[in-house]
């Protein structure tokens, strides 16, 4: 929001946290256990959501604390378009992405299916 941060992540299992104005690096999240494959910025620059093969954690951006690891869906899923239940992923996950309220976060995988938080 307002291009007030840059986030990257990548194969070192590490969020990193790039403030535009000051140009330096802020903040390192040690975030996963293996590579990091997907980012997701909360339109109102609060929320940061990241993605290894199969876990999803969401981070308060301010001070890099992982608020939810979301593993399966029973518990905090809104909406499941899968329609044989909701076991978590048998793929990996391959895209994050807020809404525009920040309401909820949308999850998809290459086991084809996707999934509102």
């Amino acid at each position: 929001p307002n291009n007030q941060l840059i986030i990257s992540a990548g194969s070192d299992e590490r969020i990193r946290i790039w403030p535009t104005k000051i140009n330096k690096l802020e903040k390192q999240l040690q975030s996963h256990i293996t590579n990091v494959k997907c980012l997701a910025l909360s339109p109102n620059g609060m929320l940061i959501a990241s993605s290894d093969q199969h876990i999803i954690r969401v981070w308060m951006a301010n001070t890099g604390v992982c608020i939810f690891e979301l593993k399966g869906h029973r518990k905090y899923c809104h909406k499941d378009t899968e329609k044989s239940g909701s076991r978590g992923w048998m793929g990996a996950v391959t895209a994050l992405k807020f809404t525009s309220d920040n309401q909820y976060l949308i999850s998809s995988s290459n086991d084809l299916t996707i999934r509102v938080w």
